[in-house]
């Protein structure tokens, strides 16, 4: 019986642990797309920038 039991609680604890590992991969993903994001719009703010302070000279 308590066997029984612990068996229950590592299948239940592996899947849980694949599930972290995935949240975890997702969020990785999710960070790397949106520094990417961010460096073109920063890219996008500078080029802006310099047209417009550019033809005030």
């Amino acid at each position: 019986m308590q066997t029984e039991i612990l068996r229950g609680f590592e299948s239940f604890t592996a899947s849980c642990t694949l599930r972290l590992q995935k949240v975890e991969t997702n969020q990785t993903t999710l960070d790397t797309t949106l520094s990417g994001r961010v460096v073109i719009l920063e890219n996008r703010l500078l080029q802006i920038e310099q047209r417009l302070f550019g033809s005030i000279k």
